[in-house]
């Protein structure tokens, strides 16, 4: 190994498929992970390069964090609505005739209105969403990129 590369104070291991690894042990033994690992390893240079290292890595498992909790919150809405068969009709009738947006606003809003009414905290009511194709859409998004930061795990 070079000098240069022995005053490296941490390591990116990166795979092939883009997934990366932090590595703070010396040069010889990044370079053994790397190849255990069937990945290269670059050497990161800089007084400060490992606290920010340290702090990115923090970020990444917030984000990551934020990232399941949306994809839980979008699963809930991820298969259609089911037609409620003894007011399936009706609500269907109603809906034509005002129209569906503000038969779904209306309905939210009076339900936070009887909440309010009956003492309960405003929030607990259903809310209109995004449509169905933007729901499948964000969730293969999230899916994806939680996939590629956690290698699927």
């Amino acid at each position: 190994m070079t000098d240069k590369t022995d005053e490296a104070v941490a390591w990116i291991i990166r795979a092939d498929n883009g997934n990366t690894r932090l590595w703070t042990g010396d040069g010889r033994s990044a370079m053994e992970k790397a190849a255990e690992w069937g990945q290269t390893a670059e050497p990161l240079y800089g007084p400060d390069v490992l606290s920010r290292a340290i702090k990115a890595e923090a970020l990444l498992e917030e984000a990551v964090r934020a990232l399941w909790e949306a994809e839980a919150v979008f699963a809930l809405s991820e298969h259609p609505s089911r037609v409620d068969p003894q007011y399936g009709w009706e609500v269907e009738t109603l809906g034509r005739r005002i129209g569906f947006g503000a038969l779904i606003s209306s309905a939210s809003a009076s339900w936070r209105s009887v909440l309010a009414e009956q003492g309960y905290p405003v929030g607990g009511e259903h809310t209109s969403g995004p449509c169905q194709a933007t729901v499948d859409r964000a969730l293969k998004l999230v899916r994806a990129t939680l996939t590629a930061i956690t290698g699927g795990k």
